[in-house]
């Protein structure tokens, strides 16, 4: 006895439920009791990809992410031309610096091997460039900031204890001054 069960796909719109198909599902009689399906090899169904049920399901998405494959080669490419025409132009002002291996250059770019140019950045300017812009990162300035304001803060503190214990002195001398006593009185009440 064999049963045969198919299933109608579930789409989005579609709020049926997964049913069995009930014409289908009657068992076949057989002369010996087996059916002749039994004894064959049955094939598992079709399980669909991701790229055919998104090819049937959502072709927009399809179009986007092949637009989108598109822009990243036509980028790659640019970039390769750039990194070429900025190649060419190192050789050139190799050249001209050094006039008299401009064909030694030419033959090494043509086999795809380095040239021995000159740099164009020492390492010690590479370091006051790379420190110049670490310096005006927001992070540091804010930092920078901090401390300056700590600083103050303590100056400050400092310049208040100073002058407190000149005050002190002087009161306990008897030297007081009319602009002195008035503070310290106005503070004390």
């Amino acid at each position: 006895m064999t049963f045969v069960i198919t299933f109608e796909p579930l789409t989005k719109r579609s709020s049926k439920k997964l049913r069995p198909n009930p014409a289908q599902s009657v068992p076949e009689p057989s002369s010996n009791g087996f059916s002749s399906s039994d004894t064959e090899i049955t094939t598992k169904p079709h399980i669909k990809s991701l790229q055919e049920y998104l090819e049937e399901n959502r072709p927009d998405y399809v179009t986007k992410a092949e637009l989108r494959r598109q822009i990243l080669a036509e980028k790659a490419y640019v970039r390769e031309q750039q990194d070429r025409v900025q190649h060419k132009q190192r050789i050139l002002l190799t050249n001209l610096k050094h006039p008299g291996s401009e064909s030694d250059e030419i033959e090494k770019a043509k086999r795809g091997g380095k040239t021995q140019g000159s740099k164009i950045f020492t390492t010690r300017e590479l370091r006051s460039m790379t420190r110049r812009k670490y310096q005006t990162l927001p992070e540091v300035q804010m930092k920078k900031m901090d401390a300056k304001r700590k600083e103050d803060y303590r100056t400050n503190k400092l310049m208040a204890e100073v002058f407190t214990k000149k005050l002190q002195r002087k009161a306990l001398k008897g030297v007081v001054d009319l602009s002195n006593s008035d503070q310290v009185l106005s503070q004390v009440s």
